[in-house]
């Protein structure tokens, strides 16, 4: 038994562009399944580093303040000390 005739496509002429072009669409969508993926878990996926807020999230002075002191990089007078001050700036709400 021959295998001459299971090769015959690949001799060359037309039958190697559509080879070559079939090839390509195949990795192309390959790619654009697996962008799509990629999308989709890091839109979905909600838990630790991987959610990112859409916009800017607002964070309160006191918070920011809190962290700093907490990671120990202001001492607690320094902490008091802006404390006192971010509290007798604050706006009152509804003016």
């Amino acid at each position: 038994m021959s295998i001459l005739p299971l090769c015959q496509g690949f001799g060359g002429g037309p039958q190697v562009f559509a080879w070559l072009f079939g090839g390509l669409v195949f990795v192309l969508l390959l790619i654009l399944v697996l962008c799509a993926l990629l999308f989709l878990f890091r839109a979905f996926w909600h838990t630790g580093r991987m959610y990112r807020p859409i916009g800017r999230v607002e964070v309160p002075p006191e918070q920011i303040l809190a962290r700093r002191f907490a990671a120990g990089m202001i001492s607690e007078e320094e902490f008091h000390r802006r404390l006192d001050v971010l509290r007798r700036h604050e706006t009152p709400s509804g003016t």
